[in-house]
């Protein structure tokens, strides 16, 4: 750190799951290094943190809360031996009441607004890579009823998401990607910006809402009434699409050693139960 004019840093680790998150106190600076298995391209992470770089600053320059790139020493991409770290503004949490269901639906159309006249090149699917790469590792493991259900709803969804028209997208604007700060809640982690479905980014709010605590959550329940009826089967794909790559991922990685093993396997066979509720009628019935 020293060659960016930090001196005696103290590393401290505020996440270890994705991706490696570390404060670098005594400065109000966060470091955001990719965490790359043994096949992964170092160049690719290279190109994406930068890309993750100008969604930031162009959300910010249209008003929507980021937490923004650091001021202090220049965003990066960084060299870090085999790999790629940015510097983002270390943001104090606080204590702010949950977000309503109204909250949660303007907060998620300020995000969305934000990201439709992105005009830079977006590649199509980018955060369904995810699921891609999740399914062929789950495909290699020995693994039981549960998975491989999720498995065959992921190759039904999978062959369909081709076919979908594309917006750009936050790509994974779930809640944990919400920091809480003295002037509001604050999106994070704009690493699977990309071309998605229309209402990825709503599908992906709600998806462990859903999951956890059904359809009668004020937030699912606001977002559900804010869809039209001739939009209501493309969210409920996006919904379907979600809620199967968020276990996958979630499993991958903690198979890996880099995740929450219960809380994938809970996550798991909610997914594997919903699914067939979802299958059964509309979300809408």
């Amino acid at each position: 750190m020293e060659n960016l004019g930090l001196q005696n840093v103290t590393p401290i680790v505020l996440g270890d799951a994705g991706n490696l998150i570390v404060r670098l106190t005594p400065y109000p600076i966060v470091a955001r290094v990719a965490k790359r298995f043994d096949d992964d391209d170092p160049d690719f992470w290279r190109e994406k943190w930068a890309y993750e770089v100008k969604v930031s600053q162009h959300l910010a320059d249209r008003g929507v809360p980021v937490v923004q790139c650091s001021n202090l020493v220049p965003t990066g991409p960084h060299k870090v031996a085999d790999t790629w770290m940015t510097l983002w503004e270390y943001i104090e949490p606080v204590s702010l009441p949950k977000l309503s269901g109204k909250q949660a639906i303007n907060t998620i159309t300020a995000l969305v607004k934000g990201m439709s006249d992105f005009r830079d090149l977006l590649l199509p699917l980018e955060a369904w890579r995810n699921a891609n790469q999740a399914a062929e590792y789950l495909y290699s493991t020995k693994h039981d009823d549960s998975i491989s259900r999720l498995l065959s709803a992921y190759e039904l969804v999978n062959e369909r998401i081709h076919r979908e028209p594309l917006y750009p997208a936050h790509g994974d604007a779930h809640r944990g990607n919400l920091i809480s700060s003295s002037t509001g809640w604050r999106w994070i982690d704009f690493e699977d910006v990309s071309l998605m479905p229309k209402f990825w980014d709503y599908a992906s709010f709600i998806g462990n809402f859903v999951l956890f605590h059904g359809l009668r959550h004020p937030v699912v329940e606001s977002v559900l009434q804010s869809i039209a009826a001739p939009d209501q089967p493309s969210f409920q794909f996006a919904l379907e699409a979600r809620v199967i790559m968020a276990p996958m991922t979630n499993l991958a990685l903690a198979l890996h050693g880099h995740g929450d093993l219960d809380f994938a396997k809970e996550q798991l066979h909610r997914a594997v139960d919903f699914l067939i509720t979802l299958n059964s009628g509309s979300l809408w019935d």
